[in-house]
């Protein structure tokens, strides 16, 4: 679970009645009885199918719901044209149409003080050329939460976009990459420490951007100064290396 579990954990122990949203129910039954305090439930959906997510929908129609984290999301390492297309559209349903469907939910009952997270990635600010619907469906995601953030401003409902970097997971296995690739070491974060900067822009509420990591942001940092094909070549080459 990474992210979405440490969210879970770290929102329990700080008093919060979570609600977990994944498709394993065995997992999510697991991580709740280990969660403290009282008034979490689980919420078996599979995102990627629209029938299953209008439960979700409901749930959070019902209203009362004062933090939503859209933490859902996978990629695949490969050429878009080697990738089948069934894997791209579970891809669009889950980074993209998931993302709409319950953050417009959330928002329509939201109320002043409330906040929406949106996690996206680093690279929704870098095109990657051997992740490129991946990295697609999480620029959305950073330019649907920037304008989100604007749109409810004046409500005092916060809008924040989290972008992690490389983070330990079990992304990078189910998305094909060899688990045992140990490039890019400095930028690896915990789920713990993602979680950390995340609650911590919570509380200030300053902006609707953060990249987590302090190499992450100088990374973006550097990628905006080249633009994204200066950069997307310097990936490549990489890629190409190893």
């Amino acid at each position: 679970m990474g992210i979405g579990a440490a969210f879970a954990r770290r929102l329990a122990n700080d008093g919060w009645a979570v609600t977990l949203l994944a498709r394993s129910r065995e997992r999510l039954e697991e991580l709740a009885a280990e969660l403290p305090g009282q008034g979490h439930e689980v919420l078996e959906c599979d995102l990627s199918r629209p029938s299953a997510r209008e439960l979700a929908v409901a749930r959070l129609a019902d209203g009362g719901w004062q933090l939503l984290v859209n933490n859902a999301g996978f990629g695949q390492v490969g050429h878009f044209h080697e990738t089948g297309m069934d894997r791209l559209r579970d891809m669009m349903e889950v980074n993209c149409e998931a993302v709409v469907e319950l953050s417009h939910a959330f928002l329509r009952q939201a109320e002043r003080g409330d906040a929406l997270v949106n996690v996206a990635s680093a690279l929704g600010y870098i095109s990657n050329p051997n992740m490129s619907l991946y990295t697609a469906t999480k620029a959305f995601v950073v330019a649907l939460s920037e304008c989100l953030w604007f749109e409810n401003e004046d409500r005092d409902v916060f809008v924040l976009c989290c972008a992690p970097g490389i983070t330990e997971t079990e992304f990078n296995r189910n998305a094909g990459r060899d688990p045992k690739d140990k490039r890019s070491g400095l930028l690896r974060q915990t789920p713990e420490q993602v979680v950390d900067e995340t609650m911590h822009a919570l509380a200030r509420r300053k902006g609707p951007h953060l990249v987590t990591g302090v190499p992450n942001r100088l990374g973006v940092g550097v990628a905006r100064m080249l633009g994204r094909v200066g950069t997307m070549r310097l990936m490549a080459r990489s890629e190409r290396k190893h």
